[in-house]
């Protein structure tokens, strides 16, 4: 059997560049990876093919491998589950407009979407697709039902918790997915939050920070608070904003353990004072960028200690199974070499809060921001 692979580095949720290779048979797999030259794992494949009862299925099979590695960001994706993911990279996507978690709430609605124009709410939960219930399914199945191909349709119901359920009868269509937004917050504050680094995502961060820009601000807050990471290039581009020339993003550690730099070369570094805020949700492509700027101290890290994601993933695309493999291939460190996985990054300025952030001065670390760029650097 042959199978083709195709793959992209990763970190985060993040597909950077694309690779094709062959890769023929099992055997020659398992030969090349040392797979068979451990005995309890042989003896494992020796007595399922030998005296399993029911016929084995070439999926599981491979999640129970990648699984085996102990790494929480390594695993097998389904054609289904691989799709799921490539849609959280990408910058637009064919379905109603909405993000949802694993308890089918609506997080977010996209504006100028179907979801939007019919009047679905962030809060409200999902309780049937189709005419079939929800109850105990999790995001990606739901996620399946939903999308489809554009100009069809999809009924789902939903309801706000103590409110009546509403049905509605969406027509899917091709949604911008929006990661970024910015306004000027005060008179003299410039402020972007970036939910995400999507394909697309350095664009518009350009677009509407030189629109700021022209408003003349003194100070400026990056808001990377709950954002779990994304497209490397993506982020790359955005820290040139934030970081010196001839700078080091971070440092990969590959399986011969030497350090390698990933270095900025040309910047444009913003001249006025600025902050970035981080919370324990800040992960990944976001701690990049967060540990750089206070490796270099070039801003102020603001709110809670961060996550603590530091590895970069390969994603291998199995043709023609429509699966993938997303795999732990480097690990990294910040330009001063500090390891932050399972740690995070500590603020210079701690704020911690249970509030619901916002994007406005009622916000409690966007408050404290405020006031620290105000008493000056």
């Amino acid at each position: 059997m042959k199978f083709k692979l195709k793959t992209w580095l990763s970190i985060g949720i993040s597909v950077i560049v694309g690779v094709a290779g062959f890769v023929g048979g099992y055997a020659f797999a398992s030969h090349q990876l040392g797979l068979l030259s451990y005995p309890v794992s042989q003896f494992a494949l020796h007595t399922i093919q030998e005296f399993f009862v029911d016929p084995l299925q070439d999926e599981y099979l491979a999640k129970g491998i990648v699984f085996g590695t102990g790494d929480p960001y390594s695993t097998y994706f389904t054609k289904e589950e691989y799709e799921t993911f490539s849609t959280q990279i990408a910058d637009h996507y064919v379905g109603i407009g909405v993000v949802i978690n694993d308890q089918l709430e609506i997080n977010r609605v996209f504006p100028d979407s179907p979801a939007s124009e019919a009047g679905v709410e962030a809060g409200d939960f999902i309780l049937q697709v189709n005419g079939e219930t929800m109850f105990g399914k999790d995001s990606t199945y739901a996620s399946n039902l939903i999308r489809g191909p554009q100009g069809t349709n999809v009924e789902i119901v939903f309801q706000q918790p103590g409110q009546p359920s509403r049905t509605y009868v969406l027509t899917r269509q091709q949604v911008k997915i929006q990661t970024i937004h910015g306004k000027m917050i005060d008179d003299s504050t410039a402020y972007i939050h970036i939910l995400s680094f999507n394909f697309g995502t350095a664009a518009e961060f350009e677009k509407i920070y030189q629109e700021l820009m022209a408003q003349k601000p003194t100070s400026f807050i990056l808001d990377l608070r709950d954002n779990g990471g994304g497209v490397l290039e993506e982020t790359q581009t955005i820290a040139e904003y934030f970081l010196p020339n001839d700078s080091y993003l971070f440092w990969t550690i590959g399986k011969n353990k030497e350090p390698k730099p990933r270095k900025m070369l040309q910047t444009k570094c913003m001249e006025i004072p600025f902050v970035i805020l981080i919370n324990r949700y800040s992960a990944s492509a976001s701690e990049v960028l967060s540990g750089a700027v206070q490796d270099y101290k070039t801003g102020t890290l603001l709110g809670e200690t961060s996550f603590g994601k530091a590895s970069i993933q390969r994603v291998f695309s199995v043709l023609p199974s429509g699966g993938a493999i997303k795999l732990t291939v480097e690990k990294y460190l910040t330009p001063l070499k500090r390891n932050i996985m399972g740690q995070g990054i500590e603020p210079d300025v701690v704020v911690e809060t249970e509030v619901p952030f916002t994007s406005d001065v009622t916000d409690p670390v966007i408050s404290r921001a405020l006031e620290f760029l105000k008493k000056g650097m």
